[in-house]
């Protein structure tokens, strides 16, 4: 509220390695915080995020190492299938 911005504005600076204004600063802290809790949620823990400016297709990006993001997907769709068949197999127990 203080700077008057909108979401995309806001997030614009959070990727921009130009600006270090504390509120910004500060968001980054949070993102990868939030990267980190998410990570630990799903229990994840071998995966080490590592935080900092990264080019990706959309831009330079504040954002974890590009490797670590398609290990994460990949992790996610193969969780993602999983839930699939057991919901499948649950499925076809109940109208057995």
């Amino acid at each position: 509220t203080r700077r008057n911005i909108g979401l995309t504005s806001l997030y614009n600076l959070m990727h921009d390695p130009a600006c270090n204004d504390d509120d910004i600063v500060q968001l980054r802290a949070i993102k990868a915080g939030i990267d980190r809790a998410t990570l630990a949620a799903y229990g994840w823990s071998d995966l080490v995020p590592e935080h900092g400016f990264h080019q990706l297709v959309e831009g330079v990006r504040y954002s974890m190492q590009e490797s670590l993001r398609g290990e994460i997907l990949d992790r996610l769709l193969a969780l993602n299938h999983a839930r699939h068949a057991a919901e499948v197999e649950e499925e076809s127990s109940a109208r057995s």
